[in-house]
């Protein structure tokens, strides 16, 4: 029986409560039981960097799974500015 196998994007931003900037991402998923994630976040005109993450032992699929995903992109997001919420 093949496992069930989930792809998707989502888009939002993240106001960080350290420097008050606005950081767009968009996120990129896919996988099973098992979901890998990146993320390109700008700000700014030039400035942007790159999160990469994964999810294991999923069982969501459709919206939750989209909330899923973009909860641990703002997660990342924070952990690299130095805000632990």
């Amino acid at each position: 029986m093949d496992a069930i196998q989930h792809e998707g994007i989502c888009e939002g931003s993240y106001k960080s409560i350290s420097d008050g900037k606005i950081y767009q991402y968009h996120a990129d998923y896919r996988g099973g039981e098992s979901i890998a994630w990146s993320a390109s976040v700008s700000w700014g005109a030039r400035e942007a960097l790159s999160r990469v993450g994964s999810i294991s032992h999923n069982i969501l699929s459709g919206h939750s799974l989209q909330e899923l995903v973009r909860a641990h992109v703002v997660a990342s997001i924070q952990t690299a500015l130095g805000e632990q919420v």
